[in-house]
């Protein structure tokens, strides 16, 4: 290799590094190959190689181009080889190799530890793989080297927002977009924060200026018109979640709480259509078919989807009592704990509280309970019912899934206002039976469904909720050798003003 044919390199690699930064990157490509067909190992050129194939969507080829420039490396590896390292780094990760993406991003560290953009990707790769820990704690240290780097404020408040930390997102966020006031994903962020704490105007004014910034930011009037469902402006929030379809045609989620609110607004035709193009889209298909059995549309399931319960009570739970009682008129507990009453026959008894919620039963069970145990599928309203103190135990699952493995343990089962969730009964009470022990009490309520549904044991009402008929309940205590004590129809609540029927039983096992 002769004198002009080494300063030709340097040249060659300025232009090319240049027309790179511009974003010409066929042009820098084309230089780039010209230096490797001067000197094929040439570090900088098979580097930047990798990194334009990763930029175009290539990175198996990204990690053979830039595997080979750190190969090229004849001397001790230092601070001047690091970026190759998280390059590659970034490139396994996108194709899905966390380990091998972790493995390069440590040792880009490793040779420069204040590389703040490496710790910065390091944590996003924790992030992805569930280290939630571990992520915060590389952002810390990106924030440690680069105290105003917003990309690493942003990735930490999505780590903290991913641990329910909510606060500690907001100012995440906050600070972020002190630093950057250009962060569309940084409002958007936020807005879903303040929505998590329950600050829906906040909340709405962080979606607008994500908007304001970007336009067609489909994800944020989704967003948007959840929050104005949750302060119950459904035509507001109708026309946001079609602003948010006519930005992402395709957008399921869309789709799929466009169809909630025409349900809200009694379209009731409409929303059924929306639900079928949902459905077509790929939303979810178990809590769709659980809607259109609602509205009369196919056979109803025997239990709603988990995620449905769940998703409905975590988000019901900070305002669940207040609703209950002073909207909905709510007395179930004091009726569950009148009949239960009549029937105990001693204190110090081992009970069960089925789908707890807040705990509003609580207070009634823990006087002549030596063992109180409650059991939900929602844990922020196991968290709200930690706080009263009452119980022994709180155990986020589903409820059947808890029976199953309880044999003779319990004296007392309660479920007020919880089988209202479960179309087909008949796995609560062969569990329930299993979990008692002789002469145990079963009290519970269900919404009455009149006698002459067809034959049906049950139906899917238009608000989510099964009702089942007395005949029913009947026929599953005789079948599962329960004694019928008594079945009463009482008040259950208030739905649009109207009163709603239950029947409260309590059995006992034989």
């Amino acid at each position: 290799m002769n004198i002009k044919t080494i300063n030709s390199i340097p040249e060659l690699l300025q232009h090319a590094v240049k027309l790179h930064q511009q974003g010409e990157l066929a042009s820098a490509k084309n230089r780039y190959q010209q230096i490797l067909q001067i000197n094929p190992h040439q570090f900088e050129a098979l580097h930047f190689l990798g990194v334009i194939a990763k930029q175009t969507g290539n990175p198996l080829e990204a990690i053979s181009l830039i595997s080979a420039a750190i190969n090229t490396v004849t001397t001790a590896l230092n601070a001047n080889h690091a970026s190759a390292f998280c390059n590659l780094g970034t490139a396994f990760q996108d194709c899905g190799q966390t380990e091998q993406a972790l493995k390069n991003y440590q040792q880009a560290i490793l040779l420069k530890p204040d590389y703040s953009i490496a710790h910065n990707n390091l944590g996003n790769t924790f992030k992805n793989c569930g280290k939630l820990e571990a992520a915060i704690h590389s952002y810390e240290n990106a924030l440690h080297y680069h105290p105003n780097y917003p990309d690493a404020y942003y990735n930490c408040g999505t780590t903290y927002q991913l641990q329910q930390q909510y606060t500690k997102a907001l100012n995440c966020f906050e600070r972020a977009i002190q630093l950057k006031t250009n962060y569309p994903a940084a409002y958007f962020a936020r807005g879903v924060a303040f929505q998590s704490l329950y600050d829906y105007e906040s909340a709405l004014v962080s979606y607008d200026q994500a908007i304001t910034l970007q336009p067609d930011y489909s994800e944020a009037y989704l967003n948007r018109g959840i929050t104005l469902n949750k302060l119950q402006q459904f035509q507001a929030a109708l026309d946001n979640f079609e602003l948010a379809i006519h930005y992402q045609k395709n957008y399921a989620k869309a789709h799929h709480y466009r169809a909630n609110t025409l349900r809200q607004l009694m379209r009731i035709e409409d929303a059924i259509e929306a639900y079928q193009c949902a459905l077509e889209l790929g939303a979810d298909s178990q809590q769709i078919t659980f809607a259109l059995a609602a509205l009369g549309v196919g056979a109803p399931p025997s239990a709603p989807p988990t995620t449905y319960v769940k998703e409905l009570f975590d988000h019901y739970a900070e305002h669940f009592d207040v609703h209950l009682v002073d909207v909905l008129k709510y007395e179930m507990p004091q009726i569950v704990a009148t009949a239960i009453e009549k029937y105990r026959m001693r204190d110090q008894l081992d009970s069960l509280d089925l789908g707890c919620g807040t705990g509003l039963c609580g207070s009634y069970l823990r006087p002549y309970s030596r063992t109180l145990t409650g059991v939900d599928l929602s844990q922020k309203m196991l968290d709200k019912a930690s706080q009263l103190k009452h119980y022994d135990q709180l155990i986020c699952t589903e409820i059947t899934e808890f029976l199953s493995e309880k044999i003779d343990n319990f004296d007392l089962v309660c479920a007020a206002d919880v089988l209202v969730y479960i179309g087909d009964l008949s796995g609560v009470f062969s569990r329930v039976h299993q979990a008692l022990r002789s002469g145990g009490l079963f009290c519970f309520s269900v919404e009455e469904a009149a006698e002459e549904i067809q034959g049906h044991d049950f139906i899917l009402k238009a608000t989510n909720r099964y009702a089942h008929t007395e005949q029913y309940i009947r026929h599953l205590a005789n079948l599962y050798d329960f004694k019928i004590h008594e079945i009463t129809q009482q008040v259950a609540r208030q739905e649009n003003q109207k009163n709603s029927s239950a029947l409260v039983t309590l059995l006992s096992r034989a």
